[in-house]
């Protein structure tokens, strides 16, 4: 599919409870390490994060279609490699692991979905979602732009990389 090709309902629909699926799982995460982050100010930007995911989770879930042929509810799926990904996580410890994880893979992953995802909600009836995708989309660059930094500034004290 090129960024030329129209996209259908179930198209966008599927991508939108691909990123709530997403959120969901960052959410959890983000609010687990955060309660256990050594640095104060990296567990406070995760809770940050993490509830502005929750959020996310509310806006693109009130997103989906309620059409009874559209079945939007089950559309809320994990979308290809994030269950192994996310999989992969739960034995990551220290600071600058997670934070490298968050924003070095993960954060970005999913702001390149709802990028895709902005480009293909096209049509007539898509002003809802490509506003909503507006939000989402800034909240996630303010995130892996204090993720970067908190990353950089970990990684500079010796002490937190040991």
């Amino acid at each position: 599919m090129t960024a030329d090709t129209p996209v259908t309902l179930d198209v966008v629909a599927d991508r939108l409870g691909a990123l709530a699926w997403v959120s969901e799982a960052l959410f959890g995460l983000q609010g687990r390490w955060a309660a256990t982050m050594a640095d104060d100010g990296a567990a406070a930007h995760l809770a940050t994060a993490s509830r502005r995911k929750g959020w996310h989770v509310e806006l693109l879930v009130d997103l989906l279609p309620d059409s009874p042929a559209l079945h939007g509810s089950d559309r809320v799926a994990a979308p290809p490699g994030w269950t192994i990904a996310l999989s992969h996580c739960a034995d990551v410890t220290g600071d600058p692991a997670r934070l490298g994880v968050l924003y070095r893979a993960l954060v970005p992953r999913l702001a390149a979905a709802v990028s895709r995802t902005q480009r293909a909600a096209t049509g007539p009836g898509d002003g809802a979602i490509a506003r909503a995708l507006g939000f989402v989309a800034a909240d996630l660059n303010d995130d892996l732009v204090g993720g970067a930094a908190l990353l950089e500034a970990v990684l500079a004290d010796d002490d937190a990389v040991r």
